[in-house]
């Protein structure tokens, strides 16, 4: 591992493989994996159906930016446009999910003129330029954060500190 990385785990696994829902570890241990890459690849691993496309499209291009105009993002950002509620007429493609937070984050306080942004504590809301929005122990690294970021407790009736009818006003 690079001395840049770190394991969030005591026991780190080395995973090697993937196929469907499933990871396989070095030693070929399954595991049924519930997190699908932090939570943003929700397809599984090495589907077939997805794997005939992506290849599909690795014969034509495989890999251009949003700088730059491309057929399939212009037909794709139609195709979105037509399933959005009524008002919502445009998309702004990026390059991840954290481009995205922050990118949503300036927009909001470019249209709305306010500042605080309310983000829930333990919640992940990416990497570099949209840590300062993530409020995770892992991810939250000794040194100052940009400003106006609000943490709140995460509403939850299970296991929080608030329950019941209580729960709303105090969480509100």
């Amino acid at each position: 591992m690079s001395s840049l990385a770190f394991p969030f785990y005591r026991n780190p696994l080395m995973i090697v493989e993937g196929k469907m829902q499933y990871l396989f570890d070095h030693t070929g241990k399954r595991y049924l994996d519930l997190a699908g890459g932090i939570c943003t690849m929700a397809c599984g691993h090495s589907h077939p159906r997805i794997n005939a496309k992506v290849q599909e499209q690795l014969e034509v291009l495989t890999h251009t930016t949003t700088v730059y105009m491309h057929d399939q993002q212009s037909l794709y950002a139609e195709e979105l446009c037509e399933k959005l509620p009524e008002g919502i007429d445009s998309v702004m493609f990026t390059s991840s999910g954290s481009e995205a937070n922050y990118l949503a984050g300036m927009l909001a306080r470019g249209m709305t003129g306010n500042w605080p942004i309310v983000t829930l504590k333990n919640a992940y809301h990416g990497h570099c330029a949209a840590q300062h929005l993530s409020n995770l122990n892992n991810w939250n690294f000794h040194f100052p954060k940009l400003g106006g970021v609000e943490t709140a407790p995460f509403p939850d009736m299970f296991r929080g500190a608030y329950k019941a009818e209580e729960a709303t006003k105090h969480y509100a």
